[in-house]
């Protein structure tokens, strides 16, 4: 399923099946994850007997070559652990705030009356936290097979900004998901999905012979059962939704859909980036970042009416499971209008003076969390205004590196308006420089300008180091225009990338017979700042440096071999310590001398004289 095409045909036809008959498909998708779980349990036996087997041959044989080969017998094996552990899916318990029995009553009433009406198992717990959402969560004990634990998780954002009667319809749609019969089976084909996944990354990551197989084939089988699967929960979504309408009303369940679209919006559109500028005149956080929260999100604003138009106008897609807008509306059969701003909030109603307790936790976790970065970050940002206020004294007779580094600056600090206008400047006066190519095609790239392509193809013919961000880029844009065939061909350009980097990194964690070496080439600056650092360590003797020629090119890669001085108590951490403190052109791998054997020999052949000496 490696063509978005394909995998939105598969979609499209299966959406169609659903509909039409919903035992049929569910039952198609419950035989597909149990063939995967078949080829699993065939792969887990055939591995074990084969370890098993190999090992009896070996000793039987009495030779000297069997002491030699019997590490084979843990190939098989490897395969086998990795098997179990992907199928190990632990999914913890829930983030957030968990509410104490009895310290929200009337949160708790209410939401018992809506897991009665709804039909739907009884909770292990209710837990508040920080999202502008709200899920059913199941923590399966023994991976299902001894039941599972109910949780309800509520956001304070949307606790804040919902009525009460909408509050309820949202609750009633996650107990939606709990009920009618889907909730067990959607968690169950939740977690086959998440083992797939789990292991093909794990297979690619060893590939070896002997996962060779397995990987070409759950390559193919884990994106196609995500696609299939990919439908059910779509229609969990409708289903859900229906929960909502026929135990709190059509009408409430409609609203609070509205309602959080449209503060989904302010939330990401207005409030976040404006508490993401405050970084650049103040110099800590906001200490009530929440309570601003709520009064930003809960106060209507004139732009409504043009943010639900587009939120109408969504088309659906393949990212999310959750239906578009006007598809759940159409569903409900509601009509698609601005409520009215709620007398109540849901928080004032259910939990009192509690909601203010809780906003202030939250506030002072995120102070907590945040706090260091942002004064980092101000910081830059004064140093960016000191730079940007040097550089416009001079403006406009700035060199052609400068005047990137200006539109750079204008963007970083918001200053000037359209930055587009700067960029291109700075690439007419640099037309080779792949920096001006690459910020002319990202931002227009960004701004769904076909102009973009042609330039971010050149960034990456001017600069390799620009391919994989580059090529994402164009892979975004096609898809946001469903472009799939020009999408396709850019994401198989990705892969191959991807391939290409997955093979280097193989080469630079690897030492070998066939390794071919060069001289380190560090400039004089370079070789100073190594053995500054080799000196400030302490415990280095020697030590001898080369660069190791790696297939296909890509950033240096250096092999040390380092001899110590005096004792070691633990190599391993000082090889630690000594690979955090070196600032070398690129990658490098570190040996110590004694015990390195042959590797060692080679590497310190090919240095000759040592880069360092004590």
């Amino acid at each position: 399923m490696t063509s978005v095409a394909s995998h939105r045909r598969l979609v499209e036809c299966l959406e169609r099946s659903a509909a039409q008959s919903p035992g049929a498909y569910r039952f198609k998708l419950a035989l597909l994850a149990i063939a995967g779980y078949g080829v699993l349990a065939v792969a887990l036996v055939v591995a074990l007997a084969l370890s098993v087997g190999l090992g009896v041959a070996l000793l039987l044989t009495k030779s000297v070559w069997a002491i030699k080969l019997i590490k084979l017998v843990w190939i098989p094996l490897l395969l086998a652990w990795l098997i179990l552990k992907a199928l190990w899916v632990k999914i913890p318990e829930p983030e957030g705030r968990r509410l104490r029995p009895g310290e929200a009553p009337a949160l708790e009433r209410e939401v018992e009356h809506l897991r009665r009406e709804a039909g739907a198992p009884p909770l292990a717990g209710i837990i508040i936290d920080t999202d502008l959402n709200a899920a059913a969560a199941s923590v399966p004990r023994l991976l299902g097979l001894a039941g599972n634990r109910h949780f309800l998780v509520l956001g304070l954002p949307l606790l804040r900004v919902m009525s009460p009667d909408e509050m309820a319809s949202v609750i009633a749609h996650e107990f939606g998901h709990f009920g009618g019969g889907h909730g067990r089976f959607a968690g169950w084909i939740y977690r086959v999905r998440q083992s797939w996944f789990r292991l093909l990354d794990a297979l690619q990551q060893q590939r070896s012979a002997a996962t060779g197989l397995f990987v070409k084939f759950f390559d193919w089988y884990a994106p196609y059962f995500n696609a299939y699967s990919f439908v059910l929960a779509r229609s969990n979504e409708y289903e859900a939704d229906a929960v909502a309408a026929r135990v709190v009303g059509a009408p409430a369940a409609g609203s609070a859909l509205v309602r959080v679209n449209l503060a989904a919006q302010r939330l990401h559109g207005e409030f976040w980036p404006r508490i993401d500028r405050l970084a650049l005149v103040q110099p800590e956080p906001p200490a009530a970042l929440y309570a601003e929260m709520a009064r930003s999100l809960s106060e209507p604003a004139a732009s409504d009416g043009d943010v639900l138009a587009r939120a109408l106008a969504s088309a659906p897609t393949l990212d999310d499971t959750h239906p578009v807008l006007a598809l759940r509306l159409s569903a409900l059969g509601v009509p698609a209008e601005l409520p009215p701003a709620p007398a109540q909030s849901a928080a004032q109603a259910w939990l009192g003076p509690l909601a203010d307790v809780l906003q202030d936790e939250f506030d002072q976790d995120w102070h907590r969390w945040v706090g260091e970065r942002w004064s980092e970050r101000h910081r830059g940002h004064a140093a960016a205004r000191e730079r940007h206020a040097e550089l416009a004294s001079r403006e406009p007779g700035l060199s052609p590196e400068e005047a990137l580094e200006w539109a750079n600056l204008c963007e970083q600090l918001g200053v000037g308006g359209d930055v587009m206008p700067l960029y291109e400047a700075a690439l007419a006066a640099a037309p080779d420089s792949a920096p001006a190519v690459w910020s002319v095609a990202s931002l227009r790239l960004e701004r769904d300008d076909p102009a973009g392509l042609p330039l971010a193809d050149r960034a990456i013919a001017l600069d390799p180091e620009f391919e994989p961000r580059a090529l994402q880029l164009m892979a975004d844009f096609h898809y946001r225009r469903n472009e799939d065939a020009a999408h396709d061909a850019v994401a198989q350009r990705l892969r191959a990338w991807h391939a290409r980097q997955a093979k280097h990194d193989a080469e630079r964690g690897k030492l070998g017979k066939a390794d071919r070496y060069a001289p380190h080439a560090l400039s004089p600056e370079q070789r100073g700042v190594l053995e500054d650092t080799l000196r400030k360590h302490g415990k280095i003797k020697k030590a001898w440096l080369v660069r190791k020629e790696v297939p296909g090119g890509g950033p240096p890669h250096f092999v040390m071999v380092v001899d110590w001085r005096g004792m070691v108590f633990s190599s391993t951490s000082e090889l630690e310590r000594l690979l955090a403190a070196l600032e070398l052109p690129g990658s490098v791998y570190v040996l110590e001398k004694p015990g390195s054997g042959a590797n060692g020999r080679r590497v310190v052949k090919a240095a000759g004289e040592p880069v360092f000496r004590h």
